[in-house]
C-alpha cells in the first residue's frame, strides 16, 4: 500500500515539475554563399519538441531535406543530390539547456546537429520574443558534415552556411 502511494504521488511530482511545448509553426532558411552570388531556400515543414522538468529543458526540431525551396527547382534537386536526402532525408537538432533560460530574452544554447549522417556539435543564438516565439540562428561547416561544396565557374560554395529558425511553440501539458 505505501509503494503504491509512493509511486502515485511522484508520477504527479513529476507532472507538477514537467512542462511540454510542441512546435505548432517554424521555418529554416539556409544561405549559402560564394563569390558572385548568395542562395538562400526554406522550409516550413518543421517539428519540433521542449520537454521541462524542474532545472533542465531538453529539444528536438527534425527537418526533411527534401522540403527546402529555393525558388528555383533545378537548384533545389540538386541540393537534394549533393546532400545525399534520399539517404539522409531528415536533419535534426537536438540538446539540452537549464529551464531557467526560457525567461531569458537571449542566450546561447548548445545543439548537436545531425546532417548528412553526421554529428556535430554547434553554439547557437537564441532570442525569445513574446509568446514563445524563438529566433534561432547558427553556422554549420559543410565539410564536417562530409558534403563535397559544389562549385561555380570552379569556385566551390564557402564552407560555412548560415542557418535560421523562426520557432512558434505552443504550450503543453
Amino acid at each position: 500500500m505505501h509503494l503504491i502511494i509512493f509511486s502515485f504521488f511522484f508520477v504527479f511530482s513529476f507532472q507538477s515539475f514537467a512542462q511540454s511545448y510542441s512546435l505548432e509553426s517554424g521555418s529554416a532558411i539556409y544561405e549559402i554563399k560564394h563569390l558572385i552570388k548568395r542562395v538562400s531556400g526554406e522550409s516550413n515543414k518543421l517539428k519540433g519538441k521542449i520537454v521541462c522538468a524542474e532545472t533542465e529543458c531538453e529539444f528536438l526540431v527534425a527537418i526533411p531535406l527534401n522540403t527546402f525551396n529555393s525558388g528555383d527547382s533545378n537548384r533545389d534537386l540538386n541540393m537534394q543530390n549533393i546532400v545525399e536526402a534520399s539517404k539522409f532525408p531528415l536533419t535534426t537538432a537536438k540538446g539540452k539547456f537549464p529551464s531557467a533560460y526560457m525567461m531569458q530574452e537571449r542566450w546561447e544554447l548548445p545543439v548537436e546537429i545531425d546532417f548528412h549522417g553526421i554529428k556535430k556539435k554547434y553554439h547557437a543564438q537564441v532570442i525569445n520574443k513574446k509568446n514563445f516565439n524563438t529566433a534561432v540562428n547558427l553556422i554549420i561547416k559543410l565539410e564536417e558534415h562530409h558534403i563535397d561544396r559544389p562549385s561555380l565557374f570552379g569556385i566551390q560554395i564557402n564552407d560555412e552556411v548560415k542557418i535560421g529558425f523562426n520557432l512558434l511553440w505552443n504550450r503543453g501539458s
